[in-house]
């Protein structure tokens, strides 16, 4: 009986002994850790066990600022990229061509103003804004005072034939004035140049001048009409060329003012609405 009672009590102990150990497993059944004391199965001791039965890092790549971590347990390789700066322009700010982050602002544009030759112009990025300005053309050269550039200009064209007929006033008279002078727009042309083929272009501009002169303690009053032809001409460098006519005709006038000029031939006849005044004093060297 003794026996028997003894043997329990080894059986008894045996059974206490190993109910204190306890096995851990994961998912698939392997076994993670057996202790006698759970509360030392730490979760890295865990992570050690994954490892080291096959598991294998999924990386994602690294970024402008995070290195390449695994996605399963967060481990990182290596370090971050870094930004990859493209320098602000007028309209974008300082920007990664990575990650498309940007820093501070824009540039704005840095305008020039516009020209005769050019609209109003970014120096920076060249874009354009607005039209090109119109020419300043002088009147006593024909070219724009900014660029240089000849440009049909009825101002210049009139003006010359004034200079023209001064030139002659002042080697055959001793003095001059000019009373009224006028300009004529006209579709055709019958001078002797036009008359013998020569091609002296379009459109056709005749100037008119209403002068008064002495001479010899005489006083003497008198119409100029010059007929002026918009041609290149490569001796100038211009696109006029004046063709002073003389042939015969009739005038009228009322209080200083011409009124009507005729041909004698009648090929041609200027009424008083076909002549549009012109004065140096309106002008100016633009």
């Amino acid at each position: 009986m003794k026996k028997i009672f003894g043997l329990f009590l080894i059986l008894l102990l045996v059974s206490l002994l190993f109910s204190c150990v306890k096995t851990k497993t994961d998912p698939q059944g392997s076994v993670l850790q057996t202790t006698n004391d759970p509360a030392e199965t730490t979760n890295q001791t865990i992570t050690d066990h994954i490892e080291t039965s096959g598991h294998t890092h999924s990386f994602s790549e690294a970024t402008c600022t995070t290195p390449k971590t695994c996605s399963v347990c967060s481990v990182t390789e290596g370090n971050a990229l870094g930004h990859s700066w493209s320098d602000a322009t007028c309209t974008t700010p300082k920007t990664c061509s990575v990650c498309s982050v940007t820093e501070g602002n824009a540039l704005g544009h840095s305008w020039s103003d516009a020209t005769c030759a050019a609209p109003k112009t970014c120096d920076l990025c060249s874009i354009t804004e607005g039209d090109t300005l119109p020419h300043k053309i002088s009147y006593k050269t024909g070219r724009c005072v900014d660029c240089g550039a000849f440009e049909y200009n009825v101002n210049y064209a009139v003006y010359g034939s004034i200079q023209l007929t001064q030139e002659w006033l002042v080697q055959v008279v001793d003095s001059y004035l000019f009373i009224n002078t006028y300009y004529v727009y006209k579709d055709t042309c019958v001078c002797s140049q036009c008359s013998s083929g020569i091609d002296v272009g379009t459109p056709y501009l005749t100037s008119v001048m209403y002068i008064e002169y002495t001479q010899n303690g005489e006083t003497y009053r008198f119409v100029e009409v010059s007929d002026i032809h918009k041609k290149y001409s490569p001796e100038t460098d211009t696109n006029y060329m004046l063709v002073a006519e003389q042939r015969p005709f009739t005038y009228y006038y009322q209080d200083d003012k011409i009124v009507r000029i005729v041909a004698d031939d009648m090929s041609f006849i200027y009424e008083q609405e076909d002549l549009i005044p012109f004065s140096l004093d309106d002008l100016s060297d633009e």
